[in-house]
């Protein structure tokens, strides 16, 4: 797997990871206008551009399966998906993080780092 595909692969998780949070985010009041209570404009635009860039996400992820070993490709997505995610979680929704997320993060980049360096070798 070449360099650029890990890179392709860190910018779709990122723009996933963007979606669910802009998504997270604007979810309480879209609920409260399911419910009756109105919407906000400002929410509406907010969970519109989430499931535009999760729309696009669909796309780069059919673009990399298409392209790239499966094997590979898979894990690596999941494992950036879930740091950008707490990450985002953590900085825009200020969501705790303790040190037992920090500990999973870091056995996410090293189980990428052994699947990646697994790749190489095939």
């Amino acid at each position: 797997m070449k360099n650029t595909v890990i890179v392709f692969v860190a910018f779709y998780a990122a723009t996933s990871a963007t979606a669910l949070v802009l998504l997270r985010s604007s979810m309480p009041n879209m609920l409260s206008g399911i419910r009756g209570n109105g919407y906000t404009s400002r929410y509406v635009a907010i969970f519109a551009v989430g499931m535009a860039l999760y729309l696009i996400t669909l796309l780069m992820w059919l673009y990399l399966v298409a392209n790239n070993d499966l094997g590979v490709l898979y894990p690596m997505a999941v494992a950036f998906v879930t740091i950008f995610s707490v990450l985002g979680a953590a900085v825009f929704l200020k969501e705790q993080l303790n040190w037992l997320h920090v500990l999973g993060a870091c056995a996410i980049i090293f189980g990428v780092f052994l699947v990646y360096r697994a790749s190489l070798r095939s």
